[in-house]
């Protein structure tokens, strides 16, 4: 039950700096 609420919150941390990265900086880090 814990790994799951961790799990969740993680995707949530994770999707609000997928939204705040600029799609350059994006680009550049998967590339780099």
């Amino acid at each position: 039950m814990f790994e799951l609420e961790l799990n969740k919150i993680y995707q949530n941390i994770a999707q609000k700096i997928n939204d705040t990265i600029p799609v350059e900086w994006d680009i550049f880090y998967f590339n780099a």
